[in-house]
C-alpha cells in the first residue's frame, strides 16, 4: 500500500496539471484568438492544442459546400511563426501559410465541388 500511494499521488498530480493547462489554452483561445474570426460567426468549438516548438498537430474538420470559412491560428507572441496547411482527404495541399508570408489566418475558404 505504501508503494502504491506515491504512484497514485503522482498520477493525480499529472492529471491535474494537464487539466489546468488545457483550461488555460481554451481560455486563451476564447479571449485572444476568437477576435481573429470577426466578422464570421464562431461555431462554438475550440480546437486548441498545447504544443512546444517543433511539435505538430492535426485537426480534421468537415467543410460544407456553399459555405465560407475563416481559419485562424493563434499562439503566444513569444513563439516563432506558426506554419499551417489545409489539406484535403487525398493529401493535396490546398493552402499553406508559408506561401503567404506566414500569416496567422486564412481570409476566406470557400468550398465547392471543384475543390474536391
Amino acid at each position: 500500500m505504501k508503494k502504491i500511494l506515491p504512484v497514485v499521488t503522482l498520477l493525480l498530480l499529472m492529471l491535474t496539471v494537464n487539466f489546468q493547462a488545457n483550461g488555460q489554452c481554451k481560455s486563451f483561445a476564447k479571449k485572444v484568438c476568437k477576435l481573429e474570426l470577426i466578422p464570421y460567426i464562431h461555431d462554438g468549438n475550440y480546437h486548441a492544442a498545447i504544443l512546444t516548438e517543433g511539435e505538430e498537430a492535426e485537426l480534421y474538420k468537415t467543410f460544407y459546400e456553399g459555405q465560407e470559412y475563416r481559419i485562424a491560428i493563434c499562439g503566444s507572441d513569444a513563439l516563432p511563426n506558426i506554419e499551417f496547411r489545409v489539406i484535403d482527404a487525398n493529401k493535396n495541399v490546398l493552402y499553406n501559410n508559408r506561401d503567404h508570408g506566414m500569416v496567422k489566418n486564412m481570409g476566406i475558404l470557400s468550398w465547392n465541388r471543384a475543390n474536391s
